[in-house]
């Protein structure tokens, strides 16, 4: 069951160039096993753990009242990511992710959201370097959690750099062609600065590009909520608490 809304807040940080300013000179790397594009900082959590508490109410403020409400969670990510373009051609498939969900494997109840602040002050074209959601639309794959084991390998080996061939990369395109055919677009959030997008954790999405055509880094600040426990209502459930 879903209990939290797709959510959509304009001007989010008060001060969000000394955020951004801070995220720049934090340090950065790339995922050993290329399970994610770009590079990534460490958790807030053992950066600066003051900020990440205070991001986590922030945050957490859109869908309760901290003053009344009283809630806990098993895990909490945050971090700041860069990323770019991985071809000229800014429309090229390869340049968005593969459409998937924020969950991982293993006997847990997931019940928690995912989320995207976007950072960079200047964009080339905002509509296209955002963040979509999308429905299934081939019912053979409604029961599956994310990409299968094969697309999978095949993704995590393009950010890795190793896919270079033409015979492969044309394999990596017909691939991730395929899998965005089981899908409709819902929405598209463009890409604003100081714009945060949140999303529940088992709601298909994709960056829509690795890039923002300026020649800079495109700089996001991304969490990820697992395991909400709450002790009144979720949002959904106090939205559904009527007739109507």
């Amino acid at each position: 069951m879903i209990n939290f809304p797709v959510i959509c807040c304009d001007d989010f940080f008060q001060q969000p160039d000394l955020i951004r300013e801070w995220l720049l000179s934090l340090e950065y790397k790339s995922t050993s096993n290329g399970i994610h594009n770009g590079t990534r900082t460490d958790n807030f959590f053992d950066i600066n753990r003051e900020f990440h508490n205070k991001l986590a109410e922030k945050i957490c403020s859109l869908y309760f009242n901290l003053e009344y409400d009283f809630l806990n969670w098993e895990t909490l990510s945050t971090c700041a990511t860069r990323s770019s373009h991985y071809v000229e051609e800014k429309n090229d498939i390869r340049n968005r992710s593969w459409i998937h969900k924020d969950m991982e494997s293993g006997p847990i109840i997931w019940n928690g959201f995912a989320g995207i602040i976007y950072l960079n002050k200047e964009v080339e074209d905002n509509d296209e370097c955002g963040t979509s959601l999308f429905e299934i639309s081939d019912k053979s794959i409604e029961h599956m959690e994310d990409l299968s084991y094969e697309d999978s390998e095949l993704k995590k080996q393009f950010h890795l750099g190793h896919i270079k061939e033409k015979k492969s990369l044309d394999t990596y395109i017909i691939r991730q062609t395929e899998w965005e055919s089981k899908f409709k677009r819902s929405i598209c959030f463009a890409n604003y600065y100081n714009r945060i997008v949140i999303f529940p954790l088992d709601m298909w999405h994709r960056i829509d590009n690795f890039g923002v055509g300026t020649g800079e880094d495109r700089l996001t600040l991304n969490f990820w909520f697992r395991n909400i426990y709450e002790i009144s209502k979720f949002p959904i459930e106090r939205v559904n608490n009527g007739i109507l």
